[in-house]
């Protein structure tokens, strides 16, 4: 199960939903369970009307996979993944996993080199 908190400039948590099963991005849309959850413009998410700068995908462990014509293979586990300008990063702070690129309307995965238009973050339970 993954935690979706939505974080403003200042660091504090100004929404929080799940827990989910996963959390998925199609381009610059998030949804999770059943429903759009925030949107990417311009390198904020909006939730509502509220925009933010962060978006912190919390699970006791989750995964990355990126989805196209062909799926990539899962990476992780991840405690966390956290989205912040339009980038994906599976170890907040240190690994930059993918890049929103805003023309293309893909996500530029670092590791493959590929352009991707949607990835999921899945939640499990480590061994």
């Amino acid at each position: 199960m993954v935690i979706v908190e939505f974080v403003n400039g200042e660091g504090r948590t100004v929404r929080k939903e799940g827990p989910f099963w996963s959390a998925r991005v199609d381009g610059v849309t998030m949804e999770a369970g059943g429903g759009v959850i925030g949107r990417l413009e311009g390198g904020r998410w909006r939730i509502d009307e509220e925009s933010v700068t962060r978006v912190r995908v919390l699970a006791a462990a989750c995964s990355v996979r990126f989805e196209g014509e062909s799926d990539q293979d899962a990476r992780g586990p991840f405690d966390r993944v956290e989205l912040v300008d339009g980038a994906l990063y599976t170890e907040p702070g240190t690994r930059l996993a993918a890049r929103f690129d805003e023309p293309a309307r893909r996500w530029h995965s670092y590791d493959d080199g590929c352009a991707w238009p949607a990835f999921v973050i899945e939640g499990f339970e480590p061994n």
